[in-house]
């Protein structure tokens, strides 16, 4: 039987090769395109998740796969699946800012049990096993200690369509005025890892997908935080869209009245 870590050892050596793949294209030139209403994707996208799945699959060939970009070869049908986003954080890839990573995990029977996420601008490898503690570099990580909206940094993203700007819009204009700080990211693997590493407190989305969230909701709550939708449930691995709110634990409570206003 595979263990977790064994699946964690393969996700970060396909996270770190992605990562060094997607870098040494930007060097040579980032060619992107349109794949739906303010939506991107690059050639280093799909050159990134063909080499996560041809590493995965030269491992583990009965196990199925999850990933952002479409792919007909690609089946989730299987007991074990990776859960893949090449690039989260297209949008500020394709615009050389350097908030991106690259996200794979592994789930076994529905149940995330490793995840690996890959900052290649820090040369960052935040990771996690089920029950086996979040690390940073190898490092131990835990989440902050903030308990006091006015004192949290909060961080967000706004989605695509016109309502669901002018949902956070209205939820910005009560919150802002109880938070320390607030930031817009455009990476929410990256950002939920962040919080698990106690670098910020909370993350606020209202549109993602499982690939977005499987890597870094595994290593937020193995760091001590919590991940849910909107309506306190637990996050589900789907296909569909789905609204998120991961923070540090303490202030998770506090952050459920104001989301309200993206009902």
């Amino acid at each position: 039987m595979t263990t977790p870590q064994q699946l964690l050892t393969t996700a970060i050596a396909a996270a770190r090769a992605a990562g060094n793949l997607i870098e040494t294209m930007a060097a040579a030139g980032i060619h992107s395109k349109s794949k739906g209403f303010r939506d991107v994707v690059t050639e280093a996208d799909i050159a990134a998740q063909q080499l996560i799945v041809t590493s995965i699959r030269d491992r583990f060939p009965e196990h199925g796969f999850l990933a952002e970009e479409d792919d007909a070869g690609l089946s989730a049908d299987a007991e074990t699946i990776w859960i893949i986003d090449p690039i989260d954080g297209t949008s500020n890839y394709s615009r050389q800012i350097p908030i991106y990573c690259v996200s794979i995990a592994a789930a076994v029977k529905g149940e995330i049990v490793a995840g690996a996420v890959y900052d290649p601008n820090r040369d960052q490898l935040f990771a996690a096993t089920k029950n086996g503690g979040a690390t940073l570099n190898g490092k131990p990580i835990h989440v902050s200690h903030t308990d006091q909206l006015n004192s949290a940094s909060i961080s967000y993203d706004w989605g695509r369509g016109a309502a669901e700007r002018t949902k956070m819009l209205a939820m910005l204009s009560t919150l802002l005025h109880q938070a320390n700080t607030v930031r817009c990211v455009g990476s929410a693997a990256l950002v939920t890892c962040w919080i698990a590493a106690g670098v910020v407190d909370t993350y606020i989305n209202q549109n993602l997908s499982a690939w977005d969230w499987a890597a870094a909701g595994l290593i937020l709550q193995e760091a001590g935080g919590t991940i849910t939708d909107h309506s306190n449930q637990p996050l589900q691995i789907s296909t569909k869209k789905m609204t998120a709110l991961a923070t540090n634990q303490q202030l998770h409570q506090q952050l459920l009245p104001y989301l309200k206003h993206l009902q």
